[in-house]
């Protein structure tokens, strides 16, 4: 099967997100670092909110996704969960995509209509 705009879209969106959201949280990392130990609250501020949104974002984007590829319930609450430790997002879509998760579903209802034969 052919995947629709709608499926593309969300499967290209799934991953920029998850890759913005790993980089949001390597900046969250580095402001932290900044914070407490070069004693500097100027990046956090910026990097905490940055990554607020692409956190929000992103859970976004997995429910859609869920919806969209007919996800089974565990897959989208590992979706959900690997956002929360650093960096995992990344990983994440790899996996996704390696396992066929990110590629459309499609479950037909009822009998498909037989191939006709011209002699």
């Amino acid at each position: 099967m052919q995947p629709t705009a709608w499926q593309t879209l969300m499967r290209v969106a799934f991953h920029v997100v998850a890759i913005v959201e790993a980089i949001t949280w390597a900046g969250l990392l580095w402001a932290m670092y900044a914070r407490y130990v070069l004693d500097d609250d100027g990046p956090m501020e910026f990097w905490g909110i940055t990554h607020g949104i692409a956190f929000i974002v992103f859970c976004v984007v997995a429910t859609v996704a869920w919806f969209t590829f007919r996800w089974k319930f565990w897959v989208w609450v590992v979706a959900i969960l690997m956002a929360v430790p650093p960096l995992m997002t990344v990983p994440l879509e790899i996996w996704y995509h390696r396992t066929g998760k990110l590629k459309p579903q499609t479950h037909r209802a009822g009998p498909q209509p037989a191939e006709t034969v011209q002699s």
